[in-house]
């Protein structure tokens, strides 16, 4: 069983559909999650690579495998600023981390979900990558 690497975007709400088309239609990649995956598995195909992103517009979770990435999208509401939750996702990642070997990689983490996945992951190993932001 090859190791999981999970890009989680845990900031922002996304569009599906605009990150789907934006993918397509640009070759390079919208969002640094992507970049990383696409980055590392031109060096190793010892990952498999799913970023997940949270979108408002969503009413159940979405899976699309694009070339050797699963992107999937998790329906979100917006607390305030920066408190952002999904309890879909944190379902999902209780879900696979029972069955897989898996690292967590938050790109972002100054916010209310990743302080979440941080707890309750804690016996996982979490990479956290602030872009910036």
């Amino acid at each position: 069983m090859k190791n999981k690497v999970i890009h989680i975007i845990p900031i922002r709400q996304w569009d599906m559909k605009e990150i789907l088309d934006k993918e397509s239609e640009q070759g390079q990649r919208i969002h640094w999650s992507v970049r990383t995956a696409n980055e590392v598995l031109q060096y190793t195909k010892e990952f498999e690579h799913e970023c997940w992103f949270l979108d408002k517009y969503l009413k159940k979770e979405n899976a699309v495998k694009k070339g050797s990435i699963i992107y999937r999208f998790f329906p979100s509401y917006q607390l305030t600023i920066c408190r952002t939750f999904s309890k879909e996702l944190i379902k999902k990642l209780e879900e696979i981390s029972k069955k897989e070997r898996i690292i967590i990689h938050l790109h972002d983490y100054h916010d209310y979900l990743s302080y979440q996945i941080c707890y309750k992951f804690k016996n996982l190993p979490i990479i956290g990558k602030l872009h910036g932001t």
